[in-house]
């Protein structure tokens, strides 16, 4: 008598969104590009001098359906 198994693997595909780096990202104008390019399909990576009025712009990126981090940084300075 023979016995055969079969063994079924599933891969698990994530699709990768392009990412785009919004500077100022805390208020304002780059709060509201941020939030539009992850309406628009991308992942949003975010910079900020303001870290205390991030929050819900991050909140509104994840709630698009998109990935978002955030660094404090000043590109002016170069500081982070």
């Amino acid at each position: 008598m023979t016995t055969t198994q079969t063994t079924t693997q599933t891969t698990t595909q994530t699709t990768r969104r392009p990412t785009v780096l919004v500077t100022g990202a805390s208020q304002g104008i780059g709060a509201g590009i941020a939030v539009e390019m992850a309406r628009q399909g991308y992942d949003v990576a975010v910079t900020t001098t303001r870290p205390e009025k991030l929050a819900p712009v991050l909140n509104a990126i994840r709630a698009a359906g998109a990935r978002a981090g955030a660094a404090l940084a000043d590109p002016r300075t170069g500081q982070h």
